[in-house]
């Protein structure tokens, strides 16, 4: 449960800016739609769930600075698994999304953006590193930042908080809260992190460059982690979408640090000698990652074809013990004419040095969501390796069921 306490204060931080600013000017503009691919939430304000775009000038109050240009949504939800082996797991959410827009007398200049949601895992063998085990509630904070619009006109803003590491195609779509996924995790060993960075985009390019801490929902480490990550690309709203992405850090990742040490043992040219080195690395659960990507999208009528490459080395500090990575994406996915159905398959290829078939992991996944309303969506999707380091062969069915109000 150290998560849970270790943005706390950051979370905190990021209200107080938001309630201050906000009882200084009041705001004259509609809040922009929040961040995620689900259903959008709902506007409040005291007279209800509708829009709080405008507040009286005389009711300075604490209340009327926090309604104003806020929406919050509740978002639960509840997944279930079963793997090919008869082992069943569960996730169940309870969260809180909260979007506000901070103006002042020339305008909107920053957005406020709070994801937080209390997790509980059950039976859950693989999971991400801030749980203790497979049985564990944590708070994840999913995005927990202040985006500073104020300056350049678009073109260049300052966030500060929990964001989205930006690298390959998770950073133009937001598969948080679904089933769908790409290789942001297994790829970096972190999805998002803690820390500041600038972005903007153009009529031609849209950017992002950031430095965090290196350790993903908590705040808190040790051994000096850091992640520097930046993407490039063309206009995410394009029917095409072609995107460069760079990543160095020191992840904080106990299972991807594992895994690197059982190929370094496997090595003919391991020594005996190299044990205390090899252990200290596994002990701080650091593990030196370099990576360069590419990725693009086509769209063209329902239909969309997504691909994504990076290319890089994973090693123990200072660079021994390399080991060099070839990871690799496919997506073909279909929406409705109407915006409520969307399905996809897709396929994976990792690949580690040295190229054996213990070395390589291929998988595939087939999944649908159906946005039954603006409030409830159903998911589904069956997952299998063909390929595997421990050599066997595995699937894993997983359905979702969300509400959010």
């Amino acid at each position: 449960m150290r998560a849970i306490s270790g943005g706390l204060g950051v979370v905190v931080s990021l209200c107080a800016v938001a309630y201050f600013t906000g009882a200084h000017a009041l705001a004259q503009t509609t809040a922009a739609p929040l961040t995620t691919d689900e259903a959008a939430p709902l506007a409040w304000s005291s007279a209800g769930a509708r829009s709080a775009s405008v507040a009286d000038p005389s009711e300075r109050t604490f209340l009327a600075a926090l309604r104003t240009n806020l929406r919050f949504t509740a978002d639960l939800s509840s997944r279930v698994g079963v793997d090919n082996r008869g082992g069943v797991f569960f996730e169940n959410v309870v969260g809180l999304d909260v979007h506000k827009v901070i103006s002042g007398a020339h305008g909107d200049w920053g957005t406020v953006i709070l994801q937080g949601y209390l997790t509980r895992i059950d039976n859950q063998a693989s999971h991400p590193p801030f749980f203790d085990g497979p049985h564990d509630t944590e708070l994840v904070y999913r995005i927990a930042n202040l985006n500073i619009t104020r300056y350049g006109r678009g073109r260049f803003n300052i966030r500060v908080g929990h964001f989205e590491i930006p690298f390959g195609l998770e950073q133009v779509i937001n598969t948080n809260g679904t089933l769908r996924d790409f290789m942001h995790g297994a790829n970096l060993g972190l999805k998002a992190d803690w820390g500041a960075g600038v972005n903007g985009s153009s009529p031609h390019v849209e950017y992002e460059v950031t430095l965090s801490r290196g350790t993903g929902n908590s705040i808190s480490g040790h051994g000096s982690p850091y992640a520097l990550a930046g993407r490039v690309g063309t206009p995410s709203d394009a029917n095409f979408v072609i995107g460069a992405s760079a990543f160095q850090g020191r992840v904080w990742n106990p299972g991807a640090v594992r895994q690197w040490s059982i190929d370094i043992r496997s090595d003919s040219s391991y020594g005996k000698d190299l044990d205390p080195l090899l252990e200290g690395t596994v002990t701080t659960g650091l593990i030196e990652r370099r990576r360069v990507g590419v990725d693009v999208q086509w769209y063209r009528g329902l239909y969309g074809v997504l691909a994504e490459a990076a290319y890089g080395h994973d090693s123990g500090p200072s660079g021994w013990g390399r080991r060099d990575v070839l990871n690799t994406l496919v997506e073909i996915n279909r929406g409705s004419s109407d915006g409520r159905v969307n399905a996809y398959v897709q396929g994976r290829l990792f690949t580690r040095e040295p190229v054996q078939e213990r070395n390589r992991t291929l998988a595939s996944a087939l999944g649908v969501r159906l946005a039954v309303n603006a409030h409830w969506a159903l998911s589904a999707e069956y997952a299998t390796s063909l390929l595997s380091p421990s050599g066997t062969w595995g699937s894993t069915t997983r359905s979702q069921i969300r509400y959010r109000f």
